[in-house]
């Protein structure tokens, strides 16, 4: 099953948003580039990549810049709310071929976890690995 690139969440910082007073620097949310910490593809083999998350109009989608034989670079790879995070999965044979529900866990402004894998926001002047 191919996610669809147009789909649309909530986003998940909206909690680190609502704590800035009037006149302050809001966080930038997930806009951005992620590295995701212990990816598995096939199941036991770890390894990182690199996300760019969009969240506009109050939605989020997460695509690789970096894949792997089971979600390739340029997929989605997870979408969802606050209250729901629909992750894509697949096999070196047969990549991207289903989804599962997950949430995000341990979210602060430059981390995060979700679908299994530990996110660390990347910094702009990091080099990409």
């Amino acid at each position: 099953m191919r996610a669809s690139s147009t789909a649309r969440l909530v986003p998940l910082m909206a909690l680190a948003l609502a704590g800035c007073q009037p006149g302050e620097d809001k966080p930038e949310g997930l806009n951005g580039e992620w590295l995701g910490i212990n990816f598995q593809c096939p199941v036991g083999v770890l390894h990182q990549e690199r996300v760019a998350i969009v969240e506009e109009d109050g939605e989020i989608v997460a695509t690789k810049l970096t894949g792997d034989d089971c979600v390739p670079a340029g997929e989605i790879t997870f979408q969802g709310s606050r209250d729901k995070i629909t992750c894509i999965s697949g096999l070196p044979d047969d990549p991207v071929r289903g989804s599962y529900e997950d949430s995000i866990r341990s979210q602060q402004e430059n981390g995060f976890s979700v679908c299994g894998v530990e996110f660390e926001r990347v910094q702009p002047d990091a080099a990409p690995e």
